[in-house]
């Protein structure tokens, strides 16, 4: 299967998952969940609409990334209240958005350096710079949730009833997904094949950044 058919597959079963998420919801009285119903409906276009706006062609592994993390953490989530009714899904969810943080981390430092694939003698800064960008990114998400107490009394870092357990433990789970979608990063230049993490950017520098 190519990587267009297999994202629009995704697209097609996250467009029905989505239709049924608003029948439970109107069924059932959930306004918030329907509300994020709509949310859900305008993420899924958020990686073709980045890429159009950039002018950049498609990567369609990209996008089904995007498109399953956005599943994970809104559609199921959020729409269809898995954040509430399984006490691991949130976790899940930033596990997942570890190694998407690796990955744009990675797709960040070789677009800068305009190659394919770092230097051997730039690996070790390659690894820590990936690392750091996953680390932000989870530090700027849970200051964000942060900022939603504070402004709208809105506790998605449940800070009522765990303190600082619940963001220690989603930035910690995240790095532990960097960690391993880094030992992918390590695992090609050692053996210098590529594999699923760093074909994604050596697909986007040729369409994109290549002269």
């Amino acid at each position: 299967m190519n990587a267009k058919k297999g994202y629009y597959i995704t697209l097609t079963a996250y467009v029905a998952i989505l239709a049924y998420a608003v029948y439970y919801n109107i069924a059932n009285g959930y306004s918030q969940a329907m509300f994020m119903c709509f949310v859900s409906a305008a993420l899924m276009v958020v990686a073709p609409l980045a890429f159009k706006i950039m002018k950049w062609k498609p990567v369609y592994e990209i996008y089904t990334l995007t498109l399953v993390f956005i599943a994970i953490a809104s559609l199921f989530g959020s729409s269809l209240r898995f954040y509430k009714l399984y006490i691991f899904w949130d976790k899940l969810a930033h596990t997942f958005s570890g190694v998407l943080g690796i990955l744009f981390g990675y797709i960040l430092f070789c677009s800068l350096k305009k190659v394919a694939f770092a230097d051997k003698k730039d690996v070790p800064l390659l690894l820590i710079f990936v690392n750091a960008v996953n680390i932000s990114i989870a530090a700027l998400w849970e200051q964000y949730e942060y900022l939603c107490l504070l402004i709208a009394d809105y506790d998605a870092i449940n800070h009522y009833s765990s303190g600082v357990h619940d963001s220690m433990g989603d930035i910690g789970v995240c790095i532990i997904g960097g960690l391993i979608a880094t030992l992918f990063i390590i695992q090609r230049y050692r053996s210098g094949k590529g594999n699923f993490i760093t074909n994604i950017y050596e697909k986007f520098y040729n369409l994109n950044i290549k002269k």
